[in-house]
């Protein structure tokens, strides 16, 4: 069973993903509205990650990205000990 899963999620990417909206069987509106909420997110990330390389002296900075990668984990690590 768990060769059959691994084989569906490589034919079958994530809604928004480019390769699901080409190859994908899923609403072209659903897959715009995962692409509205993946977007902005990664280009948040990227423009907060090159203003703090550009900005090395500032000090806040650095602590917040250190406790947002901290909160992150911590979130990751506690969806994976939850029982369903």
């Amino acid at each position: 069973m768990v060769p059959r899963f691994g084989k569906a999620s490589l034919l079958h990417g994530a809604h928004g993903e480019a390769r699901e909206l080409i190859l994908g069987r899923t609403r072209i509106l659903l897959q715009l509205r995962a692409g509205l909420e993946v977007v902005p997110q990664a280009l948040s990330l990227s423009a907060l990650l090159c203003y703090s390389a550009d900005h090395p002296g500032k000090k806040w900075l650095n602590w917040l990205l250190g406790v947002l990668f901290f909160l992150m984990v911590a979130l990751l690590v506690m969806g994976l000990l939850v029982r369903h």
